[in-house]
Formats: C-alpha cells, sequence, structure tokens
C-alpha cells in the first residue's frame, strides 16, 4: 500500500466524521457529575456550557478570519485549555 498523498484534499466526509468525533470527545471531557458521597465522578450525556461556548467562539473567530491567519483559533483553543 502507498502512503497518502499530503497535496491530495481528503474527503469531505472524513473530516466531517473527524471534526464529529473530537466535538463528542471534547464535550465528554467537560461533562461530568459527582457521584455523592465519593470524590469519584462519572460521565453524564448533558451538553456542555463550556463546549457550547468554545464551540459559538471557534465558530465566530474562523468566520471572522482568514483561512491562513488562524492564529485567534489556536489562541482560543490554547486559552480554553
Amino acid at each position: 500500500m502507498r502512503p497518502p498523498d499530503p497535496d491530495r484534499p481528503r474527503s469531505p466526509w472524513l473530516r466531517l466524521l473527524q471534526l464529529t468525533a473530537a466535538a463528542a470527545f471534547l464535550n465528554a471531557a467537560l461533562t461530568f457529575d459527582n457521584l455523592w458521597p465519593t470524590p469519584a465522578i462519572q460521565p453524564s450525556p448533558a451538553l456542555s456550557l463550556e463546549f457550547i461556548a468554545l464551540l459559538a467562539l471557534l465558530l465566530i473567530a474562523a468566520a471572522v478570519t482568514p483561512p491562513r491567519r488562524a492564529r485567534l483559533v489556536t489562541l482560543a483553543a490554547a486559552a480554553f485549555t
């Protein structure tokens, strides 16, 4: 099997799948409940408010900034983590 060509664009379906998986993982990492009365936590199926705020900020910044200058998006993502 030959290695993938870096100049060939990826399938839009593959990019959408990767973006969806990354968003689901980020939401799962931010959303959890306390397992009372222990200090343990458990995952929660709820949607995280922080995730919604970060996603909105990144979408607005991506729409405003040029595609090649994504420094604002990178800084927002780094500041959130």
